[in-house]
């Protein structure tokens, strides 16, 4: 969820930065597991604002990096980051 209005001039364009995290999660049937997220960041005139972050998105840290640099080349509203994530996941799914 966006956590502020996300607003655009033409004479400070608004750039997106995705980032990987990594993070230690635990689960009842697994115990202690690592998994990778990525985070959205407003960069505007000079400040990094947090916009959103999705956790445990997988344990294979080079799709999430894939993911993040695609989502950077191609400055990816915040706006769309959730369904194209779940589109990501979904598609997974369907290969296993």
């Amino acid at each position: 969820m966006l956590t502020h209005p996300i607003t655009h001039s033409s004479t400070h364009p608004t750039t997106w930065e995705y980032l990987t995290f990594q993070e230690t999660l635990w689960h009842p049937d697994c115990g202690n597991y690592i998994s990778f997220g990525i985070g959205v960041y407003q960069l505007y005139t000079q400040q990094r604002t947090f916009v959103s972050a999705i956790h445990d998105i997988s344990l294979k840290e080079e799709l999430v990096k894939n993911l993040t640099s695609l989502f950077n080349q191609l400055q990816l509203s915040p706006i769309h980051f959730p369904e194209v994530i779940s589109d990501v996941l979904s598609q997974s799914a369907l290969e296993i």
